[in-house]
């Protein structure tokens, strides 16, 4: 009986390792060589970076901070073989390094007011027609997506017999943003109406 060889896994495929240079990411690099992949590695210390691409082989280094969005986009654009967003190692789809929030509110007897708040940094985002598809045909699929500030701001008033007016201001900083690359979200927008809080017993209340 004749023994089964097993292929590689990532025979023909491009893994990109960012912080390949040491550690956890080295290990990931000298295991998908292993596998069969082109291997690319990505970190800070040049002189490091360049003695691990003798180690693993890779293919290619690149010398940069991965933590700058700017430096991430800028390698990502010259970067023209197909790859594996999801590749061990990349930063992840629409998923920010910093991001926040906050929501407070203030009652006094009928009057609620709120204000509340999303701060996103900037994410590495797919092409939003063909998505991951377009990396698979050698076609530009990563972006790099702008953070924003998104403030809401709004109030609620109790008037006699159950009835409530409030308003709300979305976006009141007009900001231009889009929660996934290619979708645009609404720039300033209010809302505004009445709610009416009926007796027990169904009774319409005019």
């Amino acid at each position: 009986m004749a023994d089964t060889v097993r292929q590689p896994e990532l025979l023909g495929q491009t893994v990109v390792v960012i912080g390949g240079s040491s550690g956890m990411g080295l290990e990931t690099g000298r295991q998908a060589r292993a596998e069969g992949a082109e291997v690319i590695l990505t970190g800070r210390n040049l002189q490091r970076l360049e003695q691990a691409g003798i180690e693993v082989g890779a293919s290619n280094t690149a010398a940069f901070d991965a933590t700058d969005p700017d430096q991430l986009r800028q390698f990502f654009d010259g970067f023209t073989e197909p790859i594996d967003p999801y590749t061990v190692g990349e930063p992840l789809i629409r998923r920010p390094r910093n991001a926040g929030g906050f929501n407070a509110t203030w009652t006094k007897q009928r009057l609620m007011l709120n204000m509340n708040g999303t701060i996103r940094g900037a994410v590495l985002d797919v092409e939003p027609n063909d998505g991951t598809f377009a990396c698979e045909l050698g076609l530009a699929c990563l972006f790099r997506n702008p953070g924003y500030v998104l403030l809401n701001a709004g109030f609620a008033y109790q008037l006699p017999k159950g009835i409530e007016i409030y308003g709300r201001v979305n976006n009141f900083l007009n900001q231009k943003y889009e929660e996934a690359f290619g979708f645009p979200s609404l720039r300033l927008n209010f809302m505004a109406g009445v709610k009416l809080d009926l007796p027990p017993g169904g009774h319409h209340v005019e």
